[in-house]
């Protein structure tokens, strides 16, 4: 924003140009007048300095709103101290990329999707390899991702293997780019044939700018399995005995928030977040919700049934703490490797953990308009979760 022009412009903001006027009048005056009282000059040398000090204020003010303009669409590396480098330099470069591919995918995921009956829904993923510490060589791609949400120790303390095939989500700088060209958009209750195991999803156009797992998009998506803990078909509000679980979820906003107003908070089952929610105590226990159908409305004579493309696996938390918190200290998230999962929730409307260095998107520069058209309008507009690698 140009503060210049609003300096000389009418209306309240024409005082920049005002005060201007008065401190040369001053000035002038001061210079000819020297023969005035004592009291008149100090009025004078007042003006001044009150002058000046506005005049300052004003050049401050439109270098730091250019500052923030270039810097708008990664702030966080100057922002929280992280040392400019040649790395660094590297390291933006990339997201930039991967930028750019989320764009692409989401460009091509809204053209297939405003197809209507005669979208194709994408390819499951190819089989994924089974990672330990011997793959390391083999698979560096896959490592340094896995390292970076899981930790670079994860495969040694204690040894173990990860089943990539077993991954619900992915963040966006995972090395799938070669398979993922574009994502099935799934709307509630859709009435469209069950996607297969191992296809990418996220929500479709109906909410697109407030649907929970719309806006997850901001990122990852998710990828289709029948559930491994619950009930394979469907299933609702069944008790579950597990006391861990890996989850993702996102908000506050307009509808999330209201899902919270009898001490409950909703997250989707992701493995492959890297973020665990630990229960702790009686009074902390989840339940599952996943729908695959529902009957229509109206209700007819005939027995009529919605179905969804790609049914949402959901948990839903009872954390005993204090109702209308969308983000309750009650509830303990942690890392694999143990630590407390820390961050700004609220401001990032996000669970990500500040020891991931993962970049967040604006959702709201996702225009589905624009997206149909071309993607040249490519959405770099992201905040990272850390300003360092840990």
């Amino acid at each position: 924003m140009d503060y210049t022009k609003h300096c000389s412009s009418s209306g309240p903001s024409s005082s920049c140009s005002k005060h201007f006027r008065i401190c040369g009048l001053a000035i002038y005056m001061h210079a000819l007048s020297i023969e005035r009282t004592y009291e008149s000059v100090v009025r004078k040398r007042s003006t001044i300095v009150t002058c000046g000090f506005l005049a300052v204020v004003v050049v401050i003010a439109v270098a730091a709103v250019t500052l923030i303009s270039d810097t708008a669409w990664i702030p966080w590396q100057q922002l929280l101290g992280t040392p400019s480098s040649k790395g660094s330099e590297e390291a933006t470069a990339n997201w930039m990329d991967i930028s750019r591919y989320r764009s692409l995918v989401l460009s091509a995921s809204v053209r297939n999707y405003n197809q209507r009956q005669a979208q194709v829904s994408p390819p499951p993923l190819k089989t994924l390899p089974v990672l330990n510490s011997s793959t390391h060589n083999q698979h560096r791609a896959w490592h340094e991702y896995i390292g970076n949400i899981y930790g670079q120790d994860f495969f040694d303390s204690p040894p173990r293997a990860l089943d990539l095939n077993t991954f619900t989500w992915f963040y966006w700088n995972a090395p799938l780019q070669d398979q993922v060209q574009y994502l099935h958009l799934a709307d509630w209750f859709d009435d469209r044939p069950r996607i297969e195991s191992g296809t990418p999803w996220t929500g479709g156009k109906l909410a697109w700018t407030w649907g929970p797992e719309h806006l997850t998009r901001r990122m990852g998506f998710f990828v289709w399995r029948p559930p491994s803990l619950f009930c394979r078909s469907g299933c609702f509000r069944t008790l579950l005995k597990e006391r861990n679980f890996e989850v993702l979820r996102i908000g506050p906003n307009e509808f999330s928030g209201g899902y919270e107003k009898h001490g409950e908070a909703w997250f989707f089952h992701t493995i492959g977040s890297g973020i665990f929610l630990r229960l702790a105590g009686k009074q902390q226990y989840a339940s599952a919700d996943i729908r695959t159908q529902r009957s229509c409305k109206p209700k007819t004579e005939r027995k009529c049934l919605q179905t969804m493309s790609a049914p949402r696996i959901e948990l839903v938390v009872r954390h005993g703490g204090r109702k209308n918190v969308y983000w309750p200290s009650e509830l303990q998230f942690l890392t694999a490797d143990g630590h407390r999962c820390e961050n700004d929730f609220n401001f990032f409307k996000f669970l990500a953990c500040r020891n991931m260095v993962l970049p967040i998107w604006n959702a709201s520069r996702d225009h589905w308009h624009v997206l149909a058209l071309d993607t040249s309008d490519m959405n770099s507009d992201f905040l990272l979760t850390s300003g360092s690698h840990r």
